[in-house]
């Protein structure tokens, strides 16, 4: 049956485009492939119609054909616009990484510092000599 090869291709194709891209093979790639894959079935499928009897061609010719339409190319944005829209674009991302790094320079910055003021806080407060209650009650009175 022709028409099983041709269900089993699409069919094929279907699965290919569902499943999860491989590592090796991007997903166009995959896609080319499933297509040509597609045109192979579909020349044997015709040349096994050509080769076989007058009563199986004048089954296959009864089948319906599904038309092809053609749908007309709309243009969204001219060549002119969609050229300064992609420059908008590349100074967009280019202003984005620029900020990126400056407020991750900005963040790193604060936490070394947010460190050394705790080390320093924290040496400064060993390295200061014990006081009693007693000594530090006797500085508070007045004299």
């Amino acid at each position: 049956m022709p028409s099983a090869k041709v269900a089993g291709a699409a069919i094929w194709l279907l699965a290919i485009l569902m499943s999860p891209p491989s590592l090796s093979q991007t997903p166009i790639q995959n896609v080319q492939n499933a297509l040509s894959q597609v045109t192979k079935t579909a020349e044997e499928v015709t040349s096994q119609v050509q080769q076989a009897s007058s009563q199986a061609q004048a089954k296959v010719n009864e089948l319906p054909q599904a038309p092809i339409e053609s749908k007309p190319q709309l243009d969204v944005v001219s060549e002119g616009e969609r050229t300064h829209l992609c420059g908008k674009i590349s100074a967009f991302t280019g202003h984005a990484q620029s900020q990126e790094l400056e407020y991750s320079s900005l963040a790193l910055a604060t936490i070394i510092s947010a460190a050394g003021l705790a080390l320093v806080g924290s040496i400064s407060s060993f390295l200061a000599k014990n006081k009693t209650a007693e000594s530090s009650a006797s500085l508070s009175r007045p004299l």
